[in-house]
């Protein structure tokens, strides 16, 4: 027998995974392949600490290269790749719509800062991602 859970809360960092989830799957990321999921782990530390919106290549791949266990270069690459994907998925569209207008595909520096833009808007609103 399965007991139903009650006064289910989710913590903070769940609730901030939760929210990058919903995006990058919204934004066509795949985030099972290994260039959505270093785009995610990127988009959280930027969120949990700014200090990375600053210094993409200096602080941000390095840490990225270490928890993967690979190099900043192939960091850039699979963000690239990722960023790519949500570009052609449609992603586009939506800043466009939403943010403000951006004609040509960002550089991964552009993306992250938009996404955790959009993230701290949300997150202040406390408003669904999904409600879009």
């Amino acid at each position: 027998m399965v007991k139903q859970i009650k006064n289910l809360t989710l913590s903070d960092e769940q609730r901030l995974e939760l929210r990058i989830y919903q995006i990058l799957r919204l934004s066509c990321v795949p985030i099972e392949r290994r260039g959505g999921r270093i785009l995610f782990a990127a988009i959280k530390l930027c969120v949990l600490d700014t200090v990375y919106l600053d210094a993409m290549t200096k602080l941000l791949y390095p840490k990225l290269a270490e928890l993967f266990e690979t190099t900043p270069s192939c960091v850039e690459k699979n963000i690239r790749e990722a960023v790519a994907c949500a570009w052609n998925g449609g992603m586009g569209g939506f800043f466009e719509k939403n943010l403000h207008p951006i004609s040509k595909k960002p550089g991964n520096s552009a993306f992250i800062k938009q996404i955790v833009f959009l993230i701290k808007i949300f997150t202040e609103n406390e408003q669904n991602i999904v409600e879009l």
